[in-house]
């Protein structure tokens, strides 16, 4: 069944080795949430080299609206942009999860090798914890996922949810939660912000 996306409300939810194996069989799992006190930094990375939270919100927030006048028509709904660009747009995102006590993803993606790849590039660059990938195998048998996908992550269990979308984006919505509370939802954010290139394509 798709994954509905709504403008009004575009929240990823619950539950990546990115592993296709499920549980197999073998009784519930006990999930727990682990403390996180300084949010997520991948290793090799010094909190000195973080831009401050202001800036880094400030670039999402430009990058968000953005994103929703090409939605709405007035700009073209491709994301173009110059490496530069997306650099500052990488190291705002890896400012803001450093300083998040719990992350989501919600990757909408044209198949599901995307969509993986996506998600696996940015649970290590912006050094998430890794769980299960649910939805692409049956009892431990791999099943084929044709069409585009929507895939749920959340940083609680370091799990992911992939399911079909009969959607038109594509992209990654990022919520970071930060101590103040603070609702913050950016996206949607290039596919391949986090690989070698740095490109959406």
């Amino acid at each position: 069944m798709a994954t509905a996306l709504t403008s009004a409300v575009r929240i990823c939810g619950a539950r990546a080795s990115f592993s296709t194996q499920g549980d197999g069989g073998g009784g519930p799992s006990i999930r727990r949430k682990p403390p996180v006190a300084m949010g997520f930094l991948r290793p090799g990375l010094e909190r000195s080299q973080l831009l401050d939270v202001g800036r880094a919100e400030q670039l999402l927030h430009s990058f968000d609206e953005a994103h929703l006048r090409r939605s709405r028509g007035d700009m073209p709904l491709k994301f173009d942009a110059p490496e530069e660009t997306l650099t500052t747009l990488r190291d705002a995102t890896v400012a803001m999860c450093a300083r998040a006590t719990h992350a989501t993803l919600g990757i909408c993606a044209a198949s599901a090798s995307e969509g993986v790849q996506a998600l696996k590039g940015y649970v290590s660059q912006l050094g998430l914890p890794r769980g299960r990938l649910h939805g692409m195998d049956v009892n431990g048998v791999a099943i084929r996922v044709d069409g585009p996908v929507f895939i749920k992550y959340n940083s609680n269990t370091g799990d992911a949810d992939l399911s079909g979308y009969a959607g038109q984006y594509r992209g990654v919505l990022f919520t970071p939660m930060l101590a103040d509370g603070v609702f913050r939802q950016y996206g949607y954010l290039p596919l391949f912000l986090f690989d070698e290139e740095g490109k959406d394509e």
